[in-house]
């Protein structure tokens, strides 16, 4: 339905505009018929020569032909000179609004794209926003991971040094228990053979004394022999 602006504009009376306007458009199809037909001219068919049949150069060619031009003659003849005009200008004025129609069809649809792309946009560029963020904590957790994992690295280099060292404390302290487990072994015989040394000294006391005890006797009956004699 056309809106009141549209239906003001239009002029003439609108049945024999219609009518008008019906055969303006059917004049084109006539003439089609005709160059279709053969029954058109050398030079109508000398314009269309070649062309496919349908396509928009093949429409435009037909408007110049003397057969399209007849067949408008007849629709003009047919409604009359002043339905003609009427139907023209009614043509122009439809035109024209449908041209505004379009334009501000075309803005708002700008105007969306534009607010639906500025919505786009700025979801972007929170997203961007929230990678960088993102990014930055990753760095930041890796950073933290490749201290650690030196961090580790350091421990378990202490932990190395720390085993050898006491590899090597074990290996000395092995050591020194088997030198004082030798030791214990060298002063427990020497206490035996000084033990048996001991024994030894005591029963060669006792010997001497016995020994000199049997001297004293000797002498004892010897000094008892000669005072007898005397």
């Amino acid at each position: 339905m056309m809106a009141g602006s549209l239906k003001e504009a239009l002029v003439g009376d609108p049945r024999r505009v219609a009518l008008a306007r019906f055969l303006f458009a059917a004049a084109p199809l006539l003439a089609e018929d005709a160059l279709l037909s053969g029954q058109a001219g050398a030079e109508d068919a000398k314009k269309i020569a070649g062309v496919p049949v349908g396509g928009p150069v093949f429409s435009d060619r037909v408007l110049e032909t003397d057969a399209y031009k007849t067949a408008f003659r007849r629709a003009v003849t047919v409604v009359g000179l002043k339905t003609t005009v009427d139907a023209l200008t009614n043509e122009a004025v439809i035109v024209q609004h449908i041209s505004t129609d379009l334009a501000r069809e075309l803005v708002t649809d700008r105007m969306a794209f534009v607010a639906a792309h500025q919505r786009l946009v700025d979801s972007v560029r929170d997203r961007a926003s929230e990678v960088e963020a993102e990014v930055a904590t990753l760095a930041r957790r890796e950073k933290a991971l490749a201290d650690q994992e030196a961090l580790v690295k350091r421990r378990q280099a202490d932990v190395k040094q720390y085993e050898e060292e006491l590899a090597s404390s074990r290996a000395l302290t092995a050591a020194e228990v088997n030198k004082l487990q030798d030791m214990s072994q060298k002063l427990f015989k020497l206490r035996v053979v000084l033990r048996d040394t001991e024994r030894a000294n005591k029963e060669g006391a006792r010997k001497i004394d016995e020994m000199e005890k049997r001297i004293l006797e000797l002498e004892n009956t010897g000094r008892s022999n000669r005072t007898t004699r005397d």
